[in-house]
């Protein structure tokens, strides 16, 4: 009899440790969570800032450039980019960003430019959860952020002709007043996504395919990514 009473004080204790997940994490998700102590897991961030996973956005990166990609250091000068901002952009729409500022004759502040495919799933999983106040954002695989043909910035209307004349479109003036596509760069978001599943791939057991393509399996990977990175 006292080993059933200490077997069921043991369970009760286990049950009472165990993290809450409430179900709409996983319905939000489409995914199992679980966590592991004192490691950043991906998917368990709420925190609306993506520098959170600026280790794991710095291996993406590094894997695009080993991929044949390239992307050119914004210009500090004219264009100020603090973290969570990453201050690169494919190089002819920083080239082209940097000449608005100069014949802006000021320098222009952003929010974001490059991201890589794990920030971006941040900001589709936090719109996704109604959170961080974000109005529009793509699936991992398909914004131009990830491309870095894109950047953010509040000062909109005062940058809105300058960057227009620079070849920047203003696509969602509504529901994301603030982001800027330009629009002569060759389209890499499924590339940012394909180094993420390459990465996934070397680092883990759990083999996904490697096609830059947004799917269950990418998604519960980059779920349970590590947010400094392998």
């Amino acid at each position: 009899m006292k080993f059933v009473v200490a077997l069921v004080a043991l369970v009760a204790t286990a049950v009472s440790g165990m993290e809450e997940v409430s179900s709409s994490d996983v319905n939000s998700t489409n995914v199992t969570p679980f966590h592991v102590e004192g490691k950043c897991i991906l998917g368990e961030q709420r925190g609306c800032s993506s520098d959170v996973a600026l280790g794991l956005t710095k291996q993406i990166l590094k894997k695009m450039v080993a991929m044949g990609h390239e992307f050119s250091t914004l210009d500090s000068q004219w264009i100020k980019c603090s973290s969570p901002c990453v201050n690169q952009l494919q190089t002819e729409a920083a080239k082209h960003l940097k000449n608005a500022a100069k014949d802006k004759g000021d320098y222009i502040t952003l929010q974001s430019a490059v991201r890589s495919s794990a920030q971006q799933y941040l900001m589709w999983l936090w719109h996704d959860l109604g959170m961080c106040g974000i109005g529009l954002a793509a699936k991992p695989g398909t914004s131009n952020h990830e491309g870095g043909m894109a950047v953010d910035t509040g000062y909109y209307d005062y940058w809105m002709s300058a960057l227009t004349s620079h070849g920047f479109q203003h696509n969602y003036p509504s529901n994301d007043p603030v982001h800027f596509d330009y629009s002569n760069a060759v389209d890499l978001a499924r590339e940012n996504l394909k180094a993420f599943q390459k990465l996934h791939n070397a680092n883990t057991n759990n083999k996904i395919d490697a096609d830059g393509l947004w799917g269950s399996d990418t998604q519960n990977a980059l779920y349970h990514a590590p947010c400094n990175g392998w």
